[in-house]
């Protein structure tokens, strides 16, 4: 069952001492995330990149919105110095972010802290779903293909958005992906988003706004399940696990306007059904996350890996037809034939990082490998199993989807949070770090404005070479978690 090591007894009279200083400083640097989240949802977008958006003609059709831009603010209008801005307030959040984890790892996870935490992480979750609405146009993707199926009654899996090119939704979206039937996601996210384009009705901002709300609900949601979890896993790290998903700058300004967050929540509830034991569950709640996006499809395999390591050919073809008729029953609305199939499966090649063809192909190979590694290396115990987790989305992080989508790391982030080991909270606060600064710096460069080329060279050849670092270190401590597992003494569930 669940382990963790005797640590050195802290007296109550040290504990309640030491409460007051370091919930202050919680609030300090919760202070400095809320400032930086004003700064991303209510300045950056005023720059001239962003204002050149199609949907910055909106902002006059919300008071919060035609406020913030009649403000002055210290826009910064320049490339030059919008740079140095993003460069600095990257620096900033993460470096707060970084403080944050280290202090909530080091302290016990009472009442107060924990309401410091919540308190705060539903604030950032409340500035994001109030931005201006020219933050990303990935929103708008969503809402125009969900009102494909609610609003003209096609099939958006048959049936590209671009047909409607009156719809009042159709020019704020990214003309790049208007020829995507279905944007690439899979129907399980495309249920809901049928849904809820059917209640948005025409009206562009009320849309943004329903949407906003709904992925800040299922956030609070991911919030819940991480806290139980680690409530019945590690206790002693449930402060940790709150900040290192709720206060990442990624989920903060990302998570409210992302499908990942869905994505997230039902990998967290597989993580749930395995901690209460309860497998077959957990591996088709699995199955549903993948439904709504292809990222976490390696730990599919991992499981029924397992399952076929552990318990044989039995139970994992009981699990393959559980999940083939989960795919079948989401699939069943929109299904045309077997090509519908063809197109979801090759979808997952618009996230994988461009680069050499052998080098990519090898890299490809490796990742398979390294998912069949993990799903035959567990051992059933539940925090190795979401260790073998963390690691194999870790590993298509670094090697297969690209390094300035950092949205796509929300899935790892989760995970993370709910693995006690230091090693994986580091090497998450430093790819988010580099993913959510990249994402800024491509975000902020388009025809108006052009910011400085980063690198010279390729940026696949950088990926390559941050990855191999970053994943040489993660597989060294790995080994090094291993070895300390065979030679830890196992003193049974902690409970609190």
């Amino acid at each position: 069952m669940y382990s963790t090591p005797l640590t050195a007894p802290t007296t109550h009279f040290e504990s309640q001492k030491r409460a007051p200083a370091s919930v202050l400083l919680l609030c300090c640097l919760a202070a400095v995330l809320l400032a930086a989240s004003l700064f991303s949802a209510f300045v950056l977008p005023q720059a001239p990149g962003r204002m050149a958006e199609p949907s910055a003609v909106l902002i006059s059709q919300w008071p919060l919105w035609s406020l913030s831009v009649s403000l002055s603010l210290p826009v910064p209008r320049q490339s030059y110095s919008l740079a140095i801005a993003l460069l600095v307030t990257s620096a900033i959040q993460f470096a707060t972010y970084a403080g944050a984890v280290y202090l909530a790892w080091k302290t016990p996870s009472d009442r107060h802290r924990v309401c410091v935490v919540v308190g705060a992480a539903l604030l950032f979750f409340l500035i994001a779903v109030c931005a201006l609405p020219n933050v990303n146009r990935d929103i708008y993707n969503y809402i125009i293909s969900g009102r494909v199926a609610a609003v003209y009654g096609a099939n958006p899996y048959a049936v590209p958005p671009n047909r409607f090119l009156a719809d009042p939704i159709y020019p704020y979206a990214s003309a790049r992906y208007m020829s995507y039937p279905g944007d690439n996601k899979l129907p399980a996210w495309m249920l809901l988003n049928v849904v809820l384009a059917r209640l948005g009705g025409d009206d562009p901002v009320a849309n943004l706004m329903l949407y906003r709300v709904v992925f800040l609900l299922f956030n609070i949601a991911n919030l819940v399940l991480i806290a139980r979890i680690l409530q019945t896993v590690y206790p002693r790290r449930l402060l940790a696990g709150l900040v290192l998903y709720a206060w990442n700058p990624i989920v903060i300004v990302y998570g409210q306007s992302k499908v990942d967050t869905v994505m997230a929540f039902f990998l967290l509830l597989a993580a749930l059904a395995l901690v209460r034991e309860k497998r077959k569950l957990a591996v088709v709640v699995l199955g549903l996350s993948t439904l709504v996006k292809l990222i976490t499809l390696p730990l599919v395999a991992v499981s029924l890996l397992y399952e076929l390591r552990s318990r044989g050919a039995g139970d994992l073809a009981k699990s393959a037809l559980l999940l083939g008729l989960t795919a079948m029953a989401f699939y069943a609305p929109f299904w045309y034939g077997p090509q519908l199939l063809t197109t979801q499966l090759t979808s997952i090649g618009d996230v994988a990082a461009g680069g050499p063809g052998l080098v990519q192909l090898m890299l490809y190979a490796g990742f398979a490998l390294a998912v069949v590694w993990v799903g035959v290396s567990r051992d059933g115990r539940v925090e190795s199993v979401l260790a073998g987790w963390a690691l194999v989305l870790a590993l298509f992080a670094f090697f297969i989807s690209r390094l300035g989508f950092s949205w796509y790391l929300i899935t790892l982030i989760a995970v993370a949070s709910l693995v006690a080991e230091r090693w994986l909270a580091s090497v998450v606060i430093i790819f988010s770090c580099v993913s959510f600064f990249l994402n800024a710096w491509d975000s902020a460069s388009n025809e108006t404005v052009q910011m400085p080329v980063l690198f010279s060279a390729s940026r696949s050849y950088f990926h390559l070479l941050f990855g191999s670092m970053i994943v040489l270190t993660l597989l060294a401590l790995e080994v090094g978690r291993r070895a300390r597992q065979r030679n830890r003494p196992q003193y049974g569930v902690e409970r609190r």
